[in-house]
C-alpha cells in the first residue's frame, strides 16, 4: 500500500510539474510565436503547383529569436511577395529583379526600408524600382516557377540570381527546368496553426497537428525524432540528408552535379538574354563561413556566367553579431550589401546604356 501512494504521488508530482511548465511556458512565450521562428498566423495557403505558398496581400508580423515580442511589420503584394521598393530619384525607373537567396534575399527579419533590395534601391543615382521574389526555404528553382507564372510579361532591365548553397541533385533533370517537383503527398501535409501549412516526416507524420497543441509536447517529440533520426543514420551507411548533401557540395561539389546547376542557370539567363536583359549571378554572403567559401562555385560559373561573389569582397563585414534570426541579414550588414550590389547594377546598366 505504501509503494502504491508513492507511486501515485508521484505520477501526480510529475503531471502537476508538467501542468505548471505548460501554464509557465504559455504565459511566458506570446501564442503568435508558439513552436517555430515563423510569422505571425495566416501567412501560408495551400496551392496544388507549389505546395504552401504565401498569402497574397497579406499583412502581419515577422518573429525571430532577436526580436520575438516586437515582431517586425510585413506585408506582401499581390503575388505573396516583398513589396517592390522604389527610390525617389526622379524618372523612369530601371527595373530590377532578384531571384533567389531564400530568406536572406528575402530580409526575412527586417522592415521594408531595411531590406537589402531596398538598400540597394537607394543607394542608386538613377531611377530603380528593385523588386524580389524569394521566400523563406524556397530555392531558385521555385523562385523561376513563380517568376513563369507571375511575372514573365513584365519588362526588366536586369535580373540578379541569387546563389545559396544549393541542393545540386534538384538539378538533375534537364528536362524539368521549367517544371516544379510534385507537392509532398497529402497525408504528409496539415495545418498546426491559422493559416500555417506544414509538411513533417519521421515522429512528426505519425504525431500530427497532436504534437503542435502543447509546448512540452511538441519539445518531447522533437527530442524523440531527433534521437530517432540519429539513431536509424548510424545505422543506415552510405545515406545521407539533404543538409548533409549540402554541407558536402559546398565544399567539394560534384562535377556532374555542378554541371547540371550551371545547365539551369545557363537556361534562365538565355530567357532574360533572348529578351535584351542582362542577367547577374550574386553569390550571397553567408554567416560564419571562409571568406572564400563561393570558391569552387565561383571559379566554374564565372567561365559561362556574370558572377560577383560578395563573400569575397564583404568579408570584413562578416562578424556573427551583424546577423540576426539565426543567420539572418541584419540592419547594418543589409545596409552594406545594398551599397555593394548597388555599385554592381549601376555598372552593369551603364553597359546597356552608354
Amino acid at each position: 500500500m505504501k509503494h502504491l501512494k508513492k507511486v501515485i504521488s508521484a505520477i501526480l508530482a510529475i503531471l502537476l510539474g508538467a501542468i505548471l511548465a505548460e501554464i509557465f511556458l504559455r504565459v511566458l512565450i506570446p501564442v503568435e510565436a508558439q513552436f517555430e521562428t515563423w510569422f505571425t498566423p495566416g501567412i501560408e495557403q495551400w496551392d496544388d503547383d507549389f505546395g504552401a505558398v504565401y498569402r497574397p496581400g497579406w499583412k502581419g508580423t515577422m518573429r525571430h529569436v532577436d526580436g520575438v515580442y516586437r515582431g517586425v511589420p510585413l506585408e506582401l503584394n499581390e503575388y505573396g511577395h516583398r513589396l517592390p521598393a522604389r527610390n525617389e530619384v526622379p524618372g523612369t525607373a530601371k527595373r530590377i529583379l532578384l531571384m533567389g537567396g531564400r530568406s536572406a534575399m528575402m530580409s526575412y527579419g527586417l522592415a521594408d526600408w531595411e531590406t537589402v533590395h531596398a538598400r540597394m534601391a537607394q543607394s542608386m543615382e538613377q531611377p530603380v524600382e528593385a523588386r524580389t521574389i524569394a521566400s523563406a526555404g524556397g530555392n531558385l528553382l521555385r523562385d523561376w516557377i513563380q517568376y513563369r507564372k507571375h511575372l514573365m510579361d513584365e519588362n526588366w532591365d536586369l535580373v540578379i540570381l541569387s546563389h545559396v548553397n544549393p541542393y545540386l541533385p534538384a538539378y538533375s533533370n534537364h528536362e524539368a527546368f521549367d517544371i516544379l517537383p510534385e507537392p509532398p503527398p497529402p497525408e504528409w501535409v496539415f495545418h498546426y496553426m491559422d493559416g500555417i501549412v506544414l509538411w513533417r516526416d519521421g515522429l512528426f507524420l505519425k504525431t500530427g497537428r497532436a504534437a503542435f497543441r502543447s509546448y512540452l509536447g511538441y519539445g518531447f517529440v522533437r527530442l524523440a525524432d531527433t534521437f530517432i533520426k540519429r539513431f536509424s543514420e548510424k545505422g543506415s551507411k552510405g545515406t545521407q540528408g539533404m543538409a548533409e548533401v549540402i554541407a558536402r557540395q559546398a565544399e567539394a561539389p560534384d562535377p556532374k552535379a555542378l554541371s547540371d546547376y550551371i545547365a539551369f542557370l545557363e537556361h534562365i539567363s538565355a530567357h532574360f538574354e533572348d529578351r535584351g536583359i542582362p542577367v547577374m549571378v550574386h553569390l550571397i554572403p553567408r554567416p560564419f563561413a571562409e571568406e572564400d567559401q563561393h570558391a569552387p562555385y565561383r571559379e566554374a560559373l564565372s567561365r559561362r556566367l556574370d558572377v560577383v561573389d560578395m563573400q569575397q569582397k564583404m568579408h570584413r563585414s562578416l562578424s556573427p553579431e551583424l546577423f540576426i534570426a539565426n543567420g539572418h541579414y541584419g540592419p547594418e550588414l543589409a545596409r552594406e550589401l545594398g551599397e555593394a550590389l548597388s555599385v554592381e547594377v549601376s555598372a552593369r546598366l551603364s553597359k546597356e546604356n552608354p
